[in-house]
């Protein structure tokens, strides 16, 4: 609650709150002002670390399901009525940009594809980031389908916030991937534990910092 009422001490909210006399960069990188919004999701010194790794945990109940949902028990992703890919550049006729979704579920004898791209982004980008996603694999999606020849292929985003906010499109996604909508819950809550572990690590780590200086 405190994450989502934007009240954690962070530098910023020190400097112009209790007016203490420190700087309001974030110590990591330096240069911009410490608020939650940046330490949750924008920060690039924690985007291949601490944002990826809370990416993956949403990823990874999406992934286990859908394998168990279409007999794949294994990681080792053979051809079955239902062929799940997961983070594979996929090869098409002509050169796309944005060919390597997080998940692909291909369906070769029944001739229909979905993409499923995943995202955990601030609250206020949550629409936004829903519809760069459609965007985003627009090209692809109709590669795939010729190189193929599929009579379907959807891009179905899963856009949960870093405080656990959903739109309610992810719903949508949910009920064409045949998924638990108790599943939703429990993306959520991957989410929230480890936007919790983020602030509590790197404040923690700046305390530590600021210690030893």
């Amino acid at each position: 609650l405190a994450i989502q009422d934007q009240i954690v001490a962070t530098n910023n909210y020190r400097k112009y709150i209790p007016k203490e006399n420190i700087s309001d960069k974030y110590c990591f990188c330096g240069t911009i002002t410490e608020s939650i919004q940046h330490i949750v999701d924008s920060c690039p010194v924690l985007s291949y670390s601490e944002y990826l790794h809370r990416h993956n945990n949403v990823a990874k109940i999406i992934h286990q399901q859908l394998a168990k949902d279409n007999g794949e028990e294994t990681p080792h992703f053979n051809y079955q009525p239902a062929r799940i890919l997961e983070d594979e550049p996929i090869v098409t006729d002509h050169t796309v940009t944005r060919n390597r979704p997080n998940i692909l579920v291909l369906d070769r004898k029944n001739k229909w594809a979905d993409i499923i791209d995943i995202a955990v982004p601030n609250d206020e980008n949550v629409s936004k980031t829903w519809a760069e996603k459609i965007r985003k694999y627009q090209d692809f999606a109709i590669d795939l389908k010729h190189v193929y020849q599929l009579e379907s292929v959807r891009v179905l985003p899963v856009v949960i916030s870093a405080n656990g906010l959903v739109p309610k499109a992810l719903h949508w996604s949910f009920e064409h991937l045949r998924l638990p909508k108790k599943l939703i819950s429990q993306c959520q809550k991957a989410a929230l534990l480890a936007t919790a572990r983020i602030v509590q690590k790197t404040l923690g780590m700046a305390g530590s910092v600021l210690a030893v200086q």
